[in-house]
């Protein structure tokens, strides 16, 4: 082999290594980007997509735990009003430790029900606009912030048509008056100083107690509308964004590579 063969020779040679240096170290860069590509869905996926799951139980939770308290807190109130009653027809109850023991109990219980009632409400807006802030995000980042903004109208409009329809209901079938009613119920309650008194009071604001029952089943049907509606909401969003992450993640390399 001659002198220039050799050289040549030598010359692609080095070039074929170099070509091939040159590949590998292209093709290495290609499979770090699309390892990073993929690391990018898998944040995507563990920061809001996974996190909206955790928020919405929190929020089913909290919804269904008010429309509990209401279902069953007109008929607490009706169990501790049947008990006094109760006692009022047997005098002797008055001074019984165990009687002061069980209508002690029925008050605590009312009590508490009452200022979880106070809180749930707020604590239960602040879920769901936490949740939706997230649900916006996820939307975003995964193209499909239009069908998100659909739906979010389409929830507002049902949230108002419940309220409005809770108003009405409200309206008509108690009034202006009846929380003035309730207020000067519980002032005469305080007031009053005999026995008597308490017996004749009772037996006047009977019909009150089965209207505080029909007051609270109202508000917690109009409740477990509400909840109906934001997990539809919920629901569509989280299945719209699970179908754009799943095609992310089945493009596969070639598809990436293509793309």
């Amino acid at each position: 082999m001659t002198e220039k063969n050799s050289t040549s020779f030598v010359q692609q040679i080095t070039l074929t290594i170099i070509t091939l240096l040159l590949g590998s170290l292209i093709f290495v860069g290609i499979i770090e980007n699309y390892k990073s590509d993929e690391s990018i869905k898998l944040t995507q996926l563990e920061k809001y997509f996974i996190k909206t799951r955790k928020e919405a139980l929190e929020c089913r939770v909290k919804h269904n735990k008010l429309i509990k308290h209401y279902a069953s807190y007109g008929d607490n109130i009706a169990l501790m009003f049947n008990e006094l009653k109760h006692v009022m027809d047997n005098p002797e109850l008055m001074n019984n430790p165990k009687q002061n023991i069980v209508m002690k109990s029925y008050a605590d219980t009312l009590l508490n029900m009452n200022r979880e009632q106070n809180k749930l409400p707020q604590k239960i807006v602040d879920c769901r606009n936490d949740l939706y802030l997230n649900l916006e995000s996820l939307a975003i980042i995964t193209g499909s912030y239009e069908y998100f903004s659909e739906q979010s109208l389409r929830r507002d409009s049902e949230l108002e048509f419940i309220h409005n329809d809770l108003k009405e209901k409200l309206s008509t079938k108690f009034g202006s008056s009846f929380m003035q009613e309730l207020h000067q119920m519980l002032r005469k309650f305080i007031s009053i100083s005999t026995e008597e008194e308490m017996k004749a009071l009772i037996l006047e604001n009977e019909d009150k107690v089965k209207l505080m029952q029909e007051f609270s089943e109202i508000n917690s049907n109009s409740e477990l509308e509400k909840f109906k509606a934001q997990d539809k909401f919920y629901a569509n969003i989280r299945n719209r964004s699970a179908e754009k992450l799943s095609d992310k993640f089945s493009y596969g390399f070639l598809s990436w590579l293509i793309h």
